[in-house]
């Protein structure tokens, strides 16, 4: 939508990256990924597997929808195995 009736997603990773931004500017050091995605009735889709880690686009195809799942690591902590992560500059 337009400024006034942005979704909490954009105003969120605008914030996210004033504050990447700002950080920068004092010499910090790090690199941000992300990840898109759907759950819907229980099945979980990613919202960026026509993007390649460098942001341009490929050709959707059957094999690039790999059936997703979360799993825990040892330390408990959640994940999406086998979604897309993309370099955010």
């Amino acid at each position: 939508g337009n400024a006034a009736m942005r979704g909490i997603i954009p105003r969120a990773v605008e914030q996210v990256l004033s504050q990447a931004a700002l950080m920068q500017s004092q010499r910090w050091t790090f690199t941000i990924k992300a990840s898109f995605l759907e759950i819907y009735n229980e099945d979980l889709r990613d919202l960026l597997v026509n993007v390649n880690a460098d942001g341009s686009t490929k050709a959707r195809d059957s094999r690039s929808a790999a059936k997703l799942s979360i799993k825990r690591t040892a330390e408990g902590k959640s994940y999406v195995d086998g979604i897309n992560m993309v370099d955010i500059d």
